[in-house]
């Protein structure tokens, strides 16, 4: 069994941030009916509409646009990742077919979901309504999805996978179920059960007094605890920074009915950090790469958020 404990995430207040999101859909309206009659040479040249200023807003979204120093190309990638949930009605002018060949405009980028049946904003729609014609706006798009970007890092938006041949920018835009829950509920995000992230939230109603243990198994214990309670200063330390991985990592062992679940629930419990049980039999896949695939799904849905992960069966992985 292996416990990590990944990097806590800011601590950004999650005041609600509705009437926030309607101003930036409202941006992004004049920003596409812009874009469209320039598009279709109906105005030309001329500024684009102001960006809405947020610096006296407390809102959990200009909380975060403030602490990470997002700027007018990263707030339209979010807004318009985020549109579909909002507002999808926002979209539709992008059903227009081009007349002479009896299609959509490939310009427009856009996919429609299996279920959804309005219109699902790719790379493809976000270049076209940021940069237009503009490649070097266009290219500064990129920078949004690269790995070291804060987008990526806080697990905010990302853009979908598209076949190896394909233009990236064909790929729709998600955004993460834990962003979307902080901007719209005003709350912190609990992870469910699904086909991507196979785990469930672990508790307890014990306390640790509740539990016996050796007194050299509670001095471990404790090691868990001080790294918990001192991460920051210990990651930051310029000594030991380039020595060590993000999170921490222990095994437990023994068999069934020792404790081991029931342990990483107590240090979740006793530290305020929700814990998530992954049964790993179910990660396991008979096919090559797809297991590593499935654990690094599972990390980066986990990544930032302070929880603990409990693996369970870790066993499976050495059949």
């Amino acid at each position: 069994m292996d416990v990590e404990k990944n990097d806590c995430k800011l601590d950004l207040i999650l005041n609600n941030s509705l009437a926030t999101l309607g101003k930036e859909l409202e941006w992004l309206e004049e920003i596409i009916s812009y874009r469209l009659k320039d598009y279709f040479e109906q105005v030309v040249g001329g500024e684009l509409p102001l960006i809405p200023e947020l610096e006296k807003d407390d809102s959990y979204y200009a909380q975060f646009t403030r602490h990470h120093g997002l700027g007018e190309i990263d707030r339209l990638v979010m807004i318009i990742a985020l549109a579909p949930h909002l507002r999808p009605s926002i979209f539709d002018i992008f059903f227009t077919k081009n007349k002479q060949y009896d299609k959509y405009y490939a310009e427009f980028g856009g996919v429609k979901g299996e279920k959804h049946n309005g219109f699902l904003p790719t790379g493809e729609t976000a270049a076209f309504i940021i940069a237009g014609s503009d490649l070097t706006r266009r290219f500064d798009l990129y920078k949004c999805f690269e790995e070291e970007h804060v987008l990526a890092q806080q697990n905010t938006i990302s853009i979908g996978f598209t076949n190896e041949h394909e233009p990236i920018w064909s790929g729709e835009l998600i955004v993460s179920k834990e962003f979307l829950s902080n901007l719209t509920l005003n709350e912190p995000y609990k992870a469910r059960f699904s086909p991507t992230f196979p785990a469930q939230l672990l508790t307890t109603r014990l306390e640790w007094s509740d539990a016996i243990f050796e007194p050299k198994l509670l001095k471990d214990i404790d090691h868990i605890k001080t790294w918990i309670n001192n991460e920051k200063e210990i990651m930051r330390n310029a000594d030991l920074q380039k020595y060590l991985k993000k999170g921490y990592r222990a095994l437990f062992y023994g068999p069934p009915g020792t404790g081991k679940s029931m342990t990483a629930a107590l240090l979740g419990k006793s530290e305020n950090l929700d814990v998530y049980r992954v049964d790993l039999s179910s990660v396991v896949s008979k096919f090559i790469g797809e297991t590593e695939k499935n654990l690094a799904n599972i990390f980066k849905i986990a990544e930032n958020k302070g929880w603990v992960l409990f693996f369970d069966e870790a066993d499976a992985l050495v059949q």
